[in-house]
């Protein structure tokens, strides 16, 4: 007897509204795909009503920031309704908007492959088991490695295990714990934000391939790899700044597992190479090749991995019966992507042509100086509550044509997703510090403003000296 598709552990109604809610993002993925690569901007339409009614199905398991801006998104659609302007702006905001639901369903199935891999976890064990003096930043460097394979699936994993996984240490007493758990929250939730700075899978990332025409990702990689790099030293400074000296002996479980993370590490960059020789071996785009190349290595890890452990592929649950169950647990996080996606781009329509940028030059900012007031802008504005990728959108949309000699496409990238990176060290709004101080048991503004607020301004500082340094000695040398 062939064994039915479970989705999730939902029963009656919610069923077959899970079951028809995951097919309607297939296709709708699908329709985005071609869309990408024969340039049919009514197929992207489509796919945005499909992947609407994919969350409608899941209404009732959405948290309120999903619901409010959900509501917000169908504010402005009302609003485009009554302009006779609905079909028009979807043809020209739904095939941006649509990519980065479809990016994140597609990353559900290299997630349900890496989460089947027992590697996973005794990597993950490796990086939090780590002396005191090196946790920090193997935790920080791992949660580059996990946040790119897993997104968000490798923050909670790895918080899980430091947290509430620890074994001995979790016999210290309160005082302690409670200083390791700060410690060891702060640099998940930092090395999760440096991810913004270089993966081609990052929501920032895709917003620069998406919105401007001539950013390049590969040309950007060093520029990011060294502002990931220099990121977390400054978060690795400031722990050892804002922690007391222990004055006992470290105990520490000396787990294996160094082969496991180099495993992740090898997934993580042959990934990374095949995306790119894809994209120019074939001549599309990346956005293209990531969204072709990750399911399939997905199953291909999966097939090997249940080879190698003497197992049949297909006795086992496989990669795509799991990438539908992962489709019923992340409808909350397509929700707000694409609704954060559809509200900046359609208030971006609204802003006239090159306004930021007229501005900009007639106060004079250029370089440095107006990357700076972008990254702190979005900072703040993401602290009182506006999500950071709707204030991103709205500026890279409306700068995307701005002259090359104001701001470089490069620049202009690397200011925001430095906003972008601080904010989710610090903002109530951010998905990071929703699960950070859920997992910690503690409250969000003591997570992200309490713990990470002197590292996230002593970020901008940095940052700023050197944008604003680099542009004084270009203009005076």
């Amino acid at each position: 007897m062939k064994r039915r598709l479970n989705i999730g552990r939902c029963s009656g109604p919610q069923r077959y509204f899970g079951l028809a809610g995951s097919i309607f993002l297939a296709v709708a993925v699908g329709l985005t795909l071609v869309d990408l690569l024969a340039d049919v901007p009514t197929f992207s339409v489509v796919a945005f009503a499909l992947t609407v009614l994919y969350i409608l199905f899941s209404w009732f398991r959405l948290t309120l920031v999903a619901k409010v801006l959900g509501l917000i998104g169908a504010g402005l659609t009302i609003f485009l309704v009554n302009q006779r302007a609905l079909f028009e702006t979807l043809q020209e905001v739904s095939g941006t908007a649509m990519y980065l639901p479809s990016l994140l369903a597609v990353l559900a199935f290299l997630r349900a492959a890496a989460t089947a891999s027992p590697a996973l976890e005794a990597a993950g064990r490796y990086i939090v088991n780590q002396p005191p003096g090196r946790r920090f930043a193997m935790l920080a460097m791992g949660t580059n490695v996990f946040g790119v394979l897993l997104n968000v699936g490798g923050l909670l994993m790895l918080l899980d295990i430091a947290l509430h996984g620890r074994g001995e240490e979790d016999k210290r007493d309160d005082r302690v714990r409670a200083i390791q758990a700060r410690r060891m929250t702060s640099a998940v939730v930092r090395g999760f934000a440096a991810t913004l700075f270089w993966s081609p899978f990052g929501v920032g990332m895709s917003l620069g391939l998406t919105l401007l025409p001539d950013f390049s990702w590969i040309e950007f990689l060093p520029i990011g790899l060294l502002s990931s790099a220099l990121f977390l030293l400054v978060g690795w400074v400031m722990d050892r700044l804002e922690s007391p000296r222990s004055t006992r002996p470290a105990s520490f479980s000396r787990s294996a597992g160094l082969h496991q993370l180099l495993a992740m590490v090898l997934h993580l960059a042959t990934i990374i190479l095949l995306t790119t020789s894809v994209e120019y071996g074939f001549g599309v785009s990346l956005r293209a090749s990531i969204l072709l190349v990750i399911p399939s290595y997905a199953i291909i890890w999966h097939v090997v991995s249940c080879l190698m452990r003497g197992m049949r592929p297909d006795t086992s649950r496989t990669v795509l019966k799991a990438g539908f169950v992962e489709w019923n647990k992340i409808a909350n996080e397509i929700g707000i992507l694409l609704a954060s996606s559809y509200i900046g781009l359609v208030l971006a329509e609204f802003v006239p042509s090159g306004l930021l940028a007229d501005l900009a030059s007639c106060f004079g900012l250029t370089g440095g100086v107006l990357a700076c007031l972008i990254s702190v802008s979005i900072v703040i504005l993401s602290i009182i509550g506006l999500n950071p990728m709707i204030t991103a959108i709205i500026i890279m949309a409306s700068m995307s044509t701005m002259e090359v000699a104001l701001l470089p496409s490069s620049m202009l990238v690397l200011s925001i997703l430095l906003g972008w990176a601080t904010a989710m060290l610090l903002s109530p709004m951010t998905a990071t510090i929703i699960i950070a101080a859920r997992l910690a048991g503690r409250p969000v503004l003591e997570v992200g403003l309490r713990w990470n607020g002197a590292t996230a301004f002593v970020v901008i500082v940095v940052f700023s000296s050197i944008l604003i340094g680099y542009e004084f000695l270009l203009k005076y040398t």
